[in-house]
């Protein structure tokens, strides 16, 4: 069997890129943590009840990870409130000010630590990027038909001339 040579993405060289491809290349480097260097994540902010059903994961999260969780990102300040009777959530604040709020309602250890990574791994801007090939991919074309270069310039005499 022959060696291929592949792309730092994971694909083949000179096999083309799908519209998923592309946009998982895009997720892949929006996915960093640090802008030149320095963390965006300053601060997070665990707020659960001591007693509802829907916080019983956080509680055990808190319980069994929260000191790793502080040895890891020591940078971070992480409090934890107890909100009796509401349900649970995290919220991050970044540097330029902005905050997120991820609902942790029901949600299990694994799913909590998996949305903790979110909120570190954004830079804290808005979550409206465009990404790249999005055009509109329809099955059922314009009726007006496609465009095509030329399409509007006005008839020449000897076009009209030899209609008459």
């Amino acid at each position: 069997r022959t060696s291929v040579a592949r792309h730092p993405a994971g694909r083949e060289i000179g096999q083309r890129r799908t519209r998923s491809s592309r946009r998982r290349d895009c997720f892949r480097a929006l996915g960093t943590m640090s802008i030149r260097g320095v963390y965006q994540l300053m601060r997070l902010e665990l707020k659960y009840c001591d007693h509802s059903g829907s916080s019983r994961h956080l509680r055990n999260f808190l319980e069994n990870h929260l000191k790793t969780l502080r040895e890891e990102w020591s940078h971070l300040d992480i409090t934890t409130t107890v909100r009796r009777g509401r349900h649970p959530h995290v919220t991050g604040t970044y540097r330029n000010g902005r905050q997120k709020t991820v609902d942790l309602k029901n949600k299990e250890e694994e799913k909590i630590r998996y949305h903790l990574n979110f909120l570190f791994t954004e830079k804290g801007r808005k979550s409206s990027t465009k990404l790249p090939g999005s055009r509109r991919i329809t099955d059922t074309p314009s009726i007006q038909g496609r465009w095509r270069p030329g399409m509007w310039d006005t008839p020449t005499k000897s076009a009209g001339a030899a209609a008459s």
